[in-house]
């Protein structure tokens, strides 16, 4: 009797595991795949490009602006380059207190002078065009604002700049120290949010 009920066992098991693959070929058939093949080779299909869309995005970083990095291309022998807040520590660290036609007293700005910045980057090219957040630009010589001293900034009164707060970079120039750069000319050329750097 016990080898019976073994038998039945098997034989019901057997039929449950038959009706389970004919429900699952249907289920593929009705997917639109006449084989399993087609399944793995659909999923296979599908990963590749999983992995295609993954592997450009990591290559394209290099190429992109990033935030809180400073995105600089263009005539550069280094190639285009995302500056992180690290690397311009590493560069810079300095200071420069200066009153601003844009903010009240006379804060304490961290950052690097264009001129180091410009050193490091190695430049083929003479001039600049510099980018905001809001895609406001400025276009000048990089010549005359090593002249005047023109200071790229990532703290004030040893605070990260924000977006809402002018950063995360803003150049700014020694006002306090040179009267002769108190003109109209010079404070459009304080970008702040700014973003992109090219070269040309």
């Amino acid at each position: 009797m016990a080898r019976e009920r073994g038998s039945v066992r098997g034989v019901n098991d057997s039929v449950r595991r038959s009706d389970q693959i004919r429900v699952t070929h249907l289920l593929a058939s009705e997917a639109g795949f006449s084989s399993w093949g087609d399944v793995a080779r659909r999923i296979c299909s599908m990963l590749c490009v999983v992995v295609g869309v993954l592997a450009f995005a990591l290559h394209a970083r290099a190429d992109e602006p990033e935030r809180e990095s400073l995105y600089v291309h263009g005539k550069i022998e280094v190639g285009a380059m995302n500056i992180g807040l690290d690397l311009l520590r590493q560069w810079g660290g300095e200071t420069l207190k200066t009153r601003t036609p844009f903010t009240d007293g006379e804060p304490v700005f961290t950052g690097i002078t264009f001129a180091r910045l410009w050193e490091r980057i190695s430049p083929t090219g003479k001039t600049i065009r510099a980018r905001a957040v809001n895609d406001y630009v400025i276009e000048e010589s990089a010549e005359r604002l090593i002249a005047m001293e023109a200071f790229l900034a990532y703290e004030r009164d040893s605070r990260l700049l924000t977006v809402r707060d002018k950063g995360p970079f803003w150049i700014v120039f020694p006002w306090s120290q040179r009267p002769d750069l108190s003109a109209p000319g010079v404070y459009s050329l304080s970008i702040w949010q700014l973003v992109e750097i090219e070269v040309r």
